[in-house]
């Protein structure tokens, strides 16, 4: 007996939940009552009171439930991404869920185009919204890091600065999504991610190609160096330096043209 009356417990939070969000998106959360709410399901205001002290705890309810059950779905579908494909994937996951689930897709389209999100509102969603915001980023950064440490990708890069540019590529996609709804978001972040992976990929090379540019001069002036040294040397014995093709071992070779140097001694 006790565990129907908390299955139906949680089922009546639930369905005020989604009577929110329908009354939310409908009239906007501003003009929208506690009494609306509950009329449209059939339940008192005090009922409604019972589970939630007003609007705003409403709200953060809602915002907490969707992305908790999102996180859930996609801890279940991959682990932590640790590679280019599987931050590729995990975003690409998150994509489907977007296009395919309608609701999910209601309360974003809410949250981020329809919400009235007034300096106070704001404030005391703070640590919230700082939450759901940080905890992509962090995904992005935690993955980015891994490679780099790995090797995977340049280690000169600014990790911290392509996670937040990444993330704002996301962002982008996910509302462009939401005002274009026939759009495929699947498709967008599939061939965004590709780009993005490419460009990675394109910038490591490069910065090995540079690195053994860099060491191949570095190499070749000291050779010239020791060279110019020796020459020092032997103007101060009073010797001459002339070019000759041997094998002579006594010669010296600064490997970089294949000629030996050969000094002769004029007293």
């Amino acid at each position: 007996m006790a565990r129907r009356t908390k299955e139906k417990a949680e089922q009546t939070r639930k369905d005020i939940l989604q009577a929110s969000l329908d009354m939310f998106c409908e009239k906007g959360y501003t003009r929208t009552t506690l009494d609306e709410i509950a009329k449209s399901i059939n339940l008192t205001k005090g009922a409604v009171y019972w589970y939630f002290r007003n609007k705003p705890d409403i709200l953060k309810a809602l915002m907490l439930e969707d992305f908790k059950n999102t996180q859930a779905q996609l801890d279940s579908f991959m682990p932590a991404p640790q590679t280019l494909d599987d931050l590729k994937r995990h975003f690409v996951f998150l994509a489907e869920k977007i296009d395919t689930d309608n609701n999910f897709r209601k309360f974003l389209y809410f949250l981020f185009l329809q919400m009235e999100w007034s300096t106070g509102l704001i404030s005391s969603f703070y640590d919230v919204i700082e939450e759901l915001t940080n905890r992509p980023i962090e995904t992005i950064k935690n993955a980015l890091f891994s490679l780099q440490k790995c090797g995977q990708i340049a280690s000169n890069l600014d990790v911290i600065a392509t996670a937040y540019t990444i993330h704002a590529m996301w962002a982008g996609l996910v509302l462009d999504k939401l005002r274009h709804q026939d759009k495929s978001l699947k498709e967008m972040v599939n061939y965004s991610f590709d780009f993005i992976t490419n460009a990675l990929i394109k910038m490591k090379h490069n910065f090995l190609e540079n690195y053994l540019k860099k060491e191949q001069n570095n190499a070749y002036r000291q050779k010239k160096n020791n060279y110019q040294k020796f020459s020092y040397l032997a103007s101060l014995w009073g010797c001459r330096m002339v070019f000759k093709r041997s094998t002579d071992t006594s010669s010296y070779d600064d490997g970089h043209d294949g000629r030996r140097y050969t000094v002769r001694c004029y007293g």
